[in-house]
């Protein structure tokens, strides 16, 4: 139901303005889109708003409609929402700040404004609402630019409404069918929105803006789907607010950041991540217009050898490849270029401006052919990037123009997207996009935004997400206190699920001297105790003792525990692990939005400074992410050590339902190969009911 809902607040033939002066500017923008539908205002003291008479209350309008866009304070946007939707409105945008931005008062706020609106589709609050320039409507809470836009296009999912405000009145020859600011999310956020795009066959892209991201498993779904369906999701991340809280003590947790769980998402559901926002806009221009690229070659013509070189270190960073010519067509270039232009790729096209025996800047037929000849059977994308002086009454832009018809008959020819883009991004004027666009070319501004862009629907071409079922993510938890085994506990735990621990027992302080003694080798000795996790610290621990050194090593450290205001009760006592060759980092973490994230990197006392060599992987965990995480540490042929990530994977999913944290720190990698769990932390929730 929420679903068709929302389906007719994004293409609705009807609008409600609901407040005051400032639904004019929302009304103007309505009309500026072309909206030919029913309009209303709600508002009880005027008579009229931008020209449409005001009816005093909900329960009055004529009519029931499609879409509300609410401007009131919050309290009164709470019970103009719960009128809508026992009016059986489509959905409605709220405009209205003052809610879960401002903290815990406005989070119950917005908590109240979710339930009165039911099942009404809810976009908001604190965010700016819809524009559709398919079908041209509007519901969006501020004045601007809002015209129809030829099909196919594109589709923006965007938290910040200034965005969707830059690109409405600034972007131009960009086929955005759909710009829809989400705000706060109290009830739709990025992936219902992808889930009603994904409805109309008009969006062959989607982007998305996001700082937070509170749901993972739905966004990941929407993701999955739109691959299976051969529509792209771009996305730019932005702000610095965590995904999910973090536990301070534990290794694990200092060493996940945002951005690394955040890659791991986007790798796992085949989102591909932008650098910034014009490059969000011209990966969707290519993908809208030119379409998903067949592979990840590309010929690149300027007038510019200079630029080339530009462009060809671009090209590497983004991976894209630059093929020369067949053998054949290089012959037959070179017998049709000037002897002062070497025949390469990115080519550098110094024509004169006229010939009389030869190819010219004004001769379009000859520039088609010469990009043909450079581009058949090597290129799976052509670009011609150049600078156009605008045009005038001096006609600075006609010598260059045959070259950009001349890129039609490349499209044609070759059937592969066909791009032009400026060196500066002003270096196309407005108009001279828009006949571009009209001419079924990709108009892009700026070589390295273009670049990017190329790059992007390059690797888009060789993903494979969307085949098979969707790797789902592990639910989030519940909310319960949370309690840390001591680490016998721990081991117990990691040696029933098949990880190898050190040989150990459990002693008091007085016990530990004789208990000792029943080890063949030299053995370390820790404090026991849930309450103290990093033991080393302050002094809990002591390595490779023999026999006769641990009595001294038992008091000092019951001196250093005392001083941090810590008893030593219990004293763990393990063998050492013989023969150490490296120490790595396996660690699990509750992610309110992602489930279940774990970390596999270098490890040992200093993890926090291995951060470049830890990677973030999502669980349940995906074979090709785990094998490429051991090529980068130079581990694939070490059994053990894929056995030792395997199984603490396995068991980090055997207890999502209660696990808060998991780690083994380190892991030691002997000489004879094994894997062996020299420290481990266990973090459990109490969730009532459960019976672990």
């Amino acid at each position: 139901m929420a679903q068709r809902r929302l389906n007719r607040l994004l293409r609705p033939r009807s609008i409600v303005f609901v407040g005051g002066r400032h639904v004019a500017s929302a009304i103007r923008t309505t009309r500026r889109a072309s909206f030919d539908g029913d309009i209303a205002v709600v508002n009880p003291t005027r008579e009229d708003i931008a020209g449409v008479r005001c009816t005093p209350s909900i329960a009055d309008l004529p009519f029931i409609p499609d879409a509300a866009l609410v401007a009131l304070s919050p309290e009164r946007s709470i019970v103009a929402v719960g009128e809508l939707a026992a009016l059986g409105v489509g959905g409605s945008v709220v405009i209205s700040s003052g809610f879960r931005e401002i903290g815990a008062y406005g989070a119950d706020l917005e908590i109240r404004l979710a339930e009165a609106a039911g099942d009404m589709a809810l976009i908001g609050p604190n965010c700016l609402g819809v524009i559709n320039q398919f079908d041209g409507a509007a519901v969006f809470g501020d004045d601007v630019l809002a015209r129809q836009v030829a099909v196919p296009g594109a589709a923006i999912v965007s938290q910040s409404g200034a965005f969707m405000i830059g690109i409405a009145c600034v972007e131009r020859a960009f086929p955005l069918g759909y710009a829809i600011s989400i705000g706060n999310q109290a009830q739709i956020g990025h992936a219902e929105c992808i889930e009603a795009l994904l409805d109309d066959p008009r969006v062959k892209a989607i982007g998305l803006y996001l700082e937070g991201l509170d749901d993972g498993a739905a966004l990941g779904r929407a993701c999955w789907r739109a691959a299976k369906a051969g529509v792209p999701i771009v996305a730019l991340k932005g702000g610095d607010g965590a995904l999910g809280s973090q536990v301070a003590q534990s290794h694990t947790a200092a060493i996940l950041v945002e951005s690394a769980v955040w890659r791991a998402f986007v790798d796992r559901f085949g989102i591909r991540e932008v650098s910034s926002l014009k490059a969000l806009v011209e990966t969707l221009k290519i993908l809208s217009v030119g379409g998903v690229s067949r592979g990840r070659r590309a010929t690149i013509v300027s007038f510019s050898g200079g630029l080339n070189g530009q462009v060809a270190r671009a090209a590497a960073t983004w991976g894209i490849e630059l093929p020369p010519p067949l053998p054949d067509r290089a012959e037959a270039l070179t017998a049709r270029l000037p002897r002062t232009i070497a025949v390469s790729n990115p080519l550098d096209l110094n024509l004169p401006y006229t010939s009389n025996t030869g190819a010219s800047l004004e001769d379009e037929e000859a520039i088609a052919d010469i990009i043909v000849d450079l581009a058949e059977g090597v290129a799976d994308q052509v670009a011609f990037i150049l600078d156009v002086p605008p045009s005038g009454p001096d006609r600075l832009d006609e010598p260059w123009l045959p070259a950009i018809r001349a890129m039609t008959q490349v499209r044609d020819r070759l059937g592969v997207p066909a791009i032009v883009a400026g060196i500066l991004p002003e270096g196309l004027e407005p108009a001279l996009r828009e006949r571009i666009l009209a001419d079924g070319l990709v108009p892009l501004g700026g070589f390295a935004e273009a670049i990017e862009a190329m790059g992007h629907a390059a690797a888009l071409a060789i993903a494979d997400h969307g085949a098979g079922p969707c790797p789902e993510l592990l639910p989030p938890l519940p909310d319960a206190p949370v309690r840390t085994l001591d680490e016998q506990a721990a081991k117990a735990m990691f040696a029933a699920a098949g990880i190898a621990v050190p040989r150990h027992i459990a002693a008091t302080p007085e016990e530990a001297p004789i208990a000792a003694r029943s080890f063949d080798v030299p053995v370390a000795i820790k404090a026991l105790s849930g309450a103290i996790l990093h033991k080393a610290a302050i002094g809990g621990v002591s390595l490779s003792l023999g026999p006769n050194e641990v009595v001294r090593a038992v008091t000092r450290m019951q001196s250093a525990l005392a001083d941090h205001g810590h008893d030593l009760a219990q004293i763990l006592i393990e063998e050492m692990v013989p023969d150490p060759r490296r120490e790595i980092i396996l660690g699990a973490r509750h992610d309110p939005a992602m489930g279940i994230v774990m970390v596999v990197g270098a490890g040992g006392a200093g993890v926090e400074a291995h951060r470049g060599t830890v990677h973030t992987l999502l669980l349940p965990l995906q074979e090709a992410t785990l094998e490429h995480a051991l090529a980068d540490l130079g581990l694939t042929e070490h059994a053990a050590m894929r056995a030792a990530a395997t199984a603490f994977a396995a068991f980090a999913v055997a207890h999502s339902e209660t696990l808060e944290t998991a780690e083994i720190n380190p892991l030691i990698l002997t000489a004879s190969g094994a894997a062996i769990a020299a420290d481990a932390v266990i973090q459990l929730r109490d969730i009532e009911g459960d019976p672990r």
